[in-house]
């Protein structure tokens, strides 16, 4: 009989304990993002600089590192501006993000930019153990012509959360000889934990049973 109930009480702590954990797609920020070009326009006087993909700039709404990934981009906000394009000499342009740390990326949206295109482009992943070796993710958004006004972001979920520090887009080909994306966001699947107490009456069952068997172990 105490045999029965220690089992009970140990599977009821147990299934309230689970039941405080939870995995949620949070939004976070590379600490760092290098291209492999950036297109300086005398026209516009400015630099298209790599920065300008993660720095909120040109978005309608922006966010805080931790904030849901869903219902950010779920929440309509939209990109309006150039971002980030490639020279015209750079015909397979790279954008490396970096996060300082592995995490567990499960989501990326990307916004358009309004100055050039993108063909579908491989995106990869590389541990901070292993820098050098890159695995193919996932395969981003084509856009075949540039912006002409605000756009919502295209959202890529990878098939299963990747370990990643490094992240990085190979392109080539891009149809108006530039490449361009305005932002970049990505979704971390690291579980959230929240605070659920144990229920009294689980913990005086846990005490009531350690009790018996020290009474029982007694007697003997």
């Amino acid at each position: 009989m105490i045999s029965n109930l220690r089992s009970l009480c140990t599977a009821t702590v147990l299934t309230v304990l689970a039941a405080g954990s939870a995995s949620a797609s949070q939004l976070i920020v590379p600490v760092d993002v290098t291209a492999s070009s950036e297109f300086v326009s005398g026209f516009f006087m400015t630099t298209f600089e790599d920065g300008s993909l993660i720095d909120q700039s040109s978005l309608s709404s922006g966010y805080s590192v931790g904030d849901s990934f869903d219902a950010f981009v779920n929440s309509g906000v939209t990109h309006n501006g150039a971002g980030w394009v490639s020279t015209v000499a750079d015909t397979s342009p790279t954008v490396l993000f970096d996060f300082g740390t592995d995490v567990s990326l499960t989501r990326i949206g990307f916004f358009e930019g309004q100055l050039g295109t993108t063909n579908a482009f491989d995106i990869s992943g590389a541990t901070d153990a292993n820098p050098q070796v890159f695995n193919s993710l996932a395969t981003g958004p084509s856009y075949l012509s540039p912006s002409t006004g605000p756009v919502t972001a295209d959202v890529v979920t990878l098939s299963q959360p990747a370990l990643v520090r490094y992240v990085l887009l190979s392109m080539s080909n891009c149809p108006t000889g530039l490449c361009a994306l305005g932002e970049v966001v990505f979704g971390d699947d690291t579980p959230v934990s929240s605070a659920v107490p144990v229920p009294p009456a689980a913990l005086l069952m846990g005490g009531g049973l350690l009790a018996a068997r020290r009474f029982r172990r007694v007697r003997a």
